[in-house]
């Protein structure tokens, strides 16, 4: 279950449209960027520290399947289109063994099921960490959603300020 952290949207996209018009916006944009983005760096560490506690059996594949996940983990900002804001994000690309739903299926309580390396038609069922991404974000949705309303009005303030001075 992703979190979400709503706030008004149209603000944001205010915000970035009178962003374009000022002389340094790609500079603005940038710290802006960078301030909604610090508004949800607190969980990651904490993100990736549950992953990595989860229990690792078998051979020892190559990559681990933790690593891969973890090295994967960003906070991402998106000014228009559709959701404009920040997000925790996992990416898909790049892992191992072509399991793209890897992180999705670590979160989840049912896991997934694999087939048995050298034992045809045997499959197994495996467990990740029930909750390792969701808990973390759900825990701090207050204090991020006051972090990214706060970006976004200091931005508002600087923009404010540089038009009346």
């Amino acid at each position: 279950m992703p979190v979400h952290l709503s706030l008004d949207q149209q603000a944001l996209e205010a915000i970035d449209s009178v962003l374009t018009y000022e002389l340094d916006g790609k500079q603005l944009k940038k710290d802006l960027g960078k301030n909604l983005r610090a508004a949800v760096e607190p969980a990651l560490p904490i993100i990736r520290g549950e992953l990595m506690a989860m229990g690792s059996a078998g051979p020892g594949a190559s990559p681990p399947l933790r690593t891969t996940v973890l090295n994967n983990l960003s906070a991402k900002t998106r000014f228009s289109g559709d959701n404009p804001g920040v997000r925790v994000a996992i990416s898909r690309k790049g892992m191992p063994r072509g399991f793209t739903d890897a992180a999705r299926r670590l979160n989840r309580d049912e896991g997934w099921s694999h087939p048995l390396w050298g034992r045809r038609g045997t499959s197994v069922q495996q467990i990740g960490a029930p909750g390792y991404f969701d808990r973390p974000l759900e825990e701090r949705v207050d204090e991020m959603r006051d972090a990214v309303v706060q970006a976004v009005q200091d931005m508002a303030d600087r923009i404010a300020a540089r038009r009346a001075g």
